[in-house]
C-alpha cells in the first residue's frame, strides 16, 4: 500500500505543478491579489504532495528518512492552512476587526501546530510513524483541537459570506476546509490508504477552476468596457469632423448663392438631426438610418455643386445593422476627393446587396482617383481609418479600397452575416 500511496502522491504533485505553470501564464495577463496568494497555495501544495509521494518509498526500509519527510509534509500542510486563511479573507473581501482577529488566531494556531509536529518528529508523542496511528495522549487532543479550530474559523467566515459569494462559489470554497477532513477519516479507522493529501489536491483543483472562471469573466468584462470606450471615443471624435464639413459647404453657398444657402440651412437641420441621432445610438444602427444621413448630406452637396455631379442609389437590401457613420465618410470622400478635384461632371453610386455570407455596401465615383498605397500612409485619411477601426470593433467587418488616378474610386464594405 505504501507504493500506491507514493505513486498517488507523485501523480497529484505533477498535476499540481501543471496548475502552477498555468496560473503563472494567467497572471501574465491579469494579476490580482487573490491569484497571487493562490499561486503560493499551489506551490505549497506541490511541495507537500511531492514530499508525501517520495516519503512512501522509504516507508519500512528507512524509518528515519520517512519520519523526516513525513514531518516536512505535515509542516507544508500547516503552511497551506495559514495561506488558506489569507485566501478566504481576500476572496470574501473581509476587512473588519473581527476577521483580522480570526486570521491572527489561525496564524497562532498554525505556529503552535508547527512546534508540535517538529517535536513529534524528534520524538513521537501523539503520532507514530511506524504504525501510522495517532497515539492517545494530550498532544493528540491539542493537535485535533488546533486543526479543528482553524478549519471551523474558515468555515464560519465562508458561511457568513454565503449570500455575497453565491451558491457555486460557496460550495467550492468549502471543499478545502472540509474535504481533507473527509480524507483523514480512513486513517482514524486504521486504513493504510492515505487520502488526506490527494483530497487536498482535488480541492485545490476545484478552487483553481473557480478562480479561472472568475478571472475569465473579469477579463471579458474589462474587454467589453474597453471595447465600448474605444467605440465611444472614436465616435465622439467624429462629431466636429462632420459638422465642420457641412458648415463649410453652407459657407461656400453663402458667398455664391445666398438664397440657396438659406435653403441649405433647412436641409442642414435634417442632416444634423440624423447625425445626432446616429451619434446617440450607442451601438449599431439599421442601414436605412445610415442612408437617411447620406441622402441629407448629398442634398446639401448638390446644392453647392449644382450639376457638377449626379447621384444614383442601387439599394437591393437594407435589412442589416452597421456602425453609425461607416458609409457616410465614403460618400463624403467621393464628393471631396472626387467631384471636388475635377472640373468635369461626375457620378456617385451608392449600392448595397448581399451574398450568402456577407452584406456588401459599395460607394463608387468616376472622378479624381488617387494612389491607394500613398493615401493609406498619410495622416489626412481620418475618415477611412475610423471606418476600418469601427468595423473591426463592432461587426468584424472589412473595407476594401480600389482607386485609379483619373478613373475614379470604389470603396467596399463587407459585413459578415454571422
Amino acid at each position: 500500500m505504501g507504493t500506491v500511496n507514493g505513486i498517488l502522491g507523485l501523480f497529484c504533485a505533477a498535476c499540481t505543478l501543471v496548475l502552477v505553470f498555468s496560473l503563472q501564464r494567467q497572471q501574465a495577463i491579469q494579476h490580482t491579489k487573490e491569484s497571487g496568494i493562490f499561486h503560493w497555495m499551489l506551490v505549497t501544495s506541490f511541495i507537500m504532495l511531492l514530499l508525501e509521494g517520495v516519503s512512501w518509498f522509504f516507508f519500512g526500509t528507512h524509518p528515519a528518512v520517512f519520519r523526516v519527510l513525513a514531518t516536512l509534509t505535515m509542516l507544508s500542510l500547516i503552511v497551506l492552512l495559514g495561506l488558506y486563511s489569507d485566501y478566504v479573507e481576500i476572496q470574501l473581501k473581509l476587512n473588519s476587526l473581527f476577521s483580522r482577529r480570526i486570521r491572527q488566531i489561525n496564524y497562532a494556531l498554525c505556529g503552535f501546530l508547527t512546534v508540535l509536529w517538529v517535536a513529534n518528529g524528534i520524538r513521537p508523542f501523539f503520532y507514530e510513524y511506524e504504525t501510522l496511528r495517532l497515539i492517545p495522549s494530550f498532544g493528540t487532543v491539542l493537535v485535533v483541537l488546533s486543526v479543528g479550530v482553524v478549519f471551523l474559523d474558515n468555515v464560519f467566515l465562508i458561511c457568513v459570506s454565503r449570500d455575497k459569494i453565491g451558491q457555486e462559489q460557496f460550495i467550492i470554497m468549502m471543499f478545502l476546509p472540509l474535504m481533507p477532513v473527509v480524507g483523514f477519516i480512513p486513517s482514524i479507522f486504521g486504513s493504510s490508504l492515505r487520502l488526506l493529501f490527494p483530497m487536498t489536491f482535488f480541492t485545490m483543483l476545484a478552487n483553481y477552476v473557480r478562480l479561472f472562471n472568475l478571472q475569465y469573466a473579469s477579463l471579458d468584462s474589462q474587454r467589453e468596457k474597453l471595447h465600448s470606450l474605444q467605440i465611444r471615443s472614436t465616435t465622439e471624435r467624429m462629431k466636429p469632423h462632420y459638422i465642420y464639413n457641412v458648415l463649410t459647404s453652407i459657407y461656400y453657398l453663402c458667398e455664391t448663392d445666398p438664397p440657396l444657402a438659406q435653403k441649405a440651412v433647412g436641409t442642414f437641420s435634417d442632416y444634423l438631426r440624423s447625425v445626432l441621432e446616429n451619434l446617440d445610438a450607442g451601438g449599431l444602427i439599421p442601414f436605412e438610418q445610415e442612408m437617411q444621413t447620406i441622402r441629407s448630406y448629398l442634398s446639401l452637396e448638390q446644392l453647392r455643386f449644382g450639376d457638377r455631379f449626379s447621384v444614383e442609389f442601387d439599394i437591393t437590401t437594407d435589412q442589416f445593422l452597421l456602425p453609425p457613420f461607416s458609409v457616410q465618410p465614403l460618400v463624403e470622400n467621393a464628393v471631396k476627393h472626387g467631384v471636388g478635384q475635377t472640373n468635369r461632371p461626375g457620378e456617385i453610386i451608392v449600392e448595397s446587396y448581399e451574398t450568402p455570407t456577407h452584406y456588401i455596401v459599395a460607394v463608387r465615383d468616376n472622378c479624381g482617383g488617387f494612389d491607394v498605397e500613398h493615401f493609406q500612409h498619410t495622416k489626412s485619411n481620418f475618415g477611412l481609418r475610423y471606418i476600418q477601426k469601427i468595423l473591426d470593433l463592432t461587426v468584424n467587418g472589412k473595407m476594401k479600397i480600389e482607386s485609379e488616378v483619373g478613373a475614379g474610386t470604389t470603396v467596399t464594405i463587407q459585413i459578415p452575416k454571422e
